[in-house]
């Protein structure tokens, strides 16, 4: 049947597409992840109470530390979907396996 070599490449443009997504996930993870315990406004060091006021919005301390701490959950997911996409590759290329 004319299907099966199609059906049989799917697994591998799948796990291409995770490690593409997977990759860009990482990379936002390492630009929004809490490497310190400081929370800026602008390169300003900001406490609980403050609010960062720029040209096209305002956000409180509380809302700027969250949305830095969400960078941890961008590294989970990007290092999940990296690790399964090389599992299904390497799966996929195995010796013997057409």
């Amino acid at each position: 049947m004319s299907s099966t070599p199609e059906r049989a490449a799917w697994p591998s443009v799948v796990a291409l597409i995770g490690l593409a997504v997977g990759g860009l996930l990482l990379c936002g993870g390492l630009f929004r992840a809490p490497w310190s315990d400081e929370v800026d406004c602008g390169g300003r060091s900001m406490k609980p109470g403050d609010r960062c006021i720029s040209s096209n919005n305002s956000s409180t301390y509380e809302e700027r530390r969250e949305v830095r701490d969400n960078g941890v959950w961008f590294l989970v997911a990007g290092g999940i979907a990296v690790a399964g996409s090389l599992v299904t590759l390497a799966a996929r290329r195995r010796p013997g396996q057409g």
